[in-house]
């Protein structure tokens, strides 16, 4: 990903520009219904969430891009997606997987409060040349993606949330950034009684590490929210 710094909180990806505001900071509920509520805003999503991360993540950065305070992550908060992971237990079969995780868009900022369907049939569900199962805008990730202990390009829930580039172009900056050991934490299915919903976030710990937590438990307040100008 080619990236050039512009003011205030703005960069151009590739040829093409991303504005921010500031972004919110607290719970996810919080964060994502207090932007709902802003006039001609509305949650960033996946590709904006991931050019956010690989913008304050480059070494080179420049400008208001090296102001921590401002900016907060990847240095004084972890960095919300406007998700919500809806985990099955190992019970329900899905064809030839017998678990996984749905990935849905959280258009109130529910969090795991959002109520998500499990259906247990993905008939009619078209599979993506990554190994993903769509319809109607929803994703299901099936359980033997889930298996590694650390994220790639090649993670599905992390094209879920954005795409193929934009997971290749994240896990290019963490590399070049230092932060080579990249931990994948999600729920284990296998253990699963009943459905487990969470959200999705990057964090960074010791400098060293870029985390993908895809199992936070409940909705704690030091992450932070994005959001760009536009109609919701």
């Amino acid at each position: 990903m080619n990236l050039e710094y512009a003011s205030p909180i703005s960069v151009v990806a590739d040829g093409k520009a991303y504005n921010y505001g500031a972004p919110v900071v607290g719970t996810h509920i919080g964060c994502f219904k207090a932007i709902r509520k802003m006039k001609e805003a509305r949650p960033a999503n996946g590709e904006e969430v991931i050019v956010y991360a690989c913008a304050a993540l480059n070494p080179e950065r420049q400008g208001v891009w090296k102001n921590n305070e401002l900016i907060k992550f990847p240095v004084r908060n972890y960095l919300r997606f406007g998700n919500v992971l809806t985990y099955v237990p190992g019970e329900r079969k899905y064809g030839d997987s017998k678990d996984g995780v749905f990935i849905d868009v959280d258009e109130k900022g529910e969090g795991i409060n959002k109520r998500t369907a499990a259906p247990r049939s993905l008939i009619g569900w078209k599979e993506t040349d990554e190994g993903l199962l769509v319809k109607d805008g929803r994703i299901f990730v099936r359980s033997e993606y889930l298996n590694k202990s650390q994220w790639n390009e090649n993670n599905l829930i992390l094209v879920g949330l954005s795409s193929p580039y934009f997971a290749k172009s994240l896990a290019g900056m963490a590399n070049k950034s230092g932060r080579v050991d990249k931990p994948f934490w999600k729920v284990n299915t296998k253990g699963l009684e009943k459905i487990t919903r969470n959200v999705p976030v990057l964090a960074e710990f010791d400098t060293a590490w870029l985390v993908l937590d895809c199992g936070l438990v409940g909705d704690s307040g030091g992450g932070c929210a994005l959001w760009v100008p536009g109609s919701k």
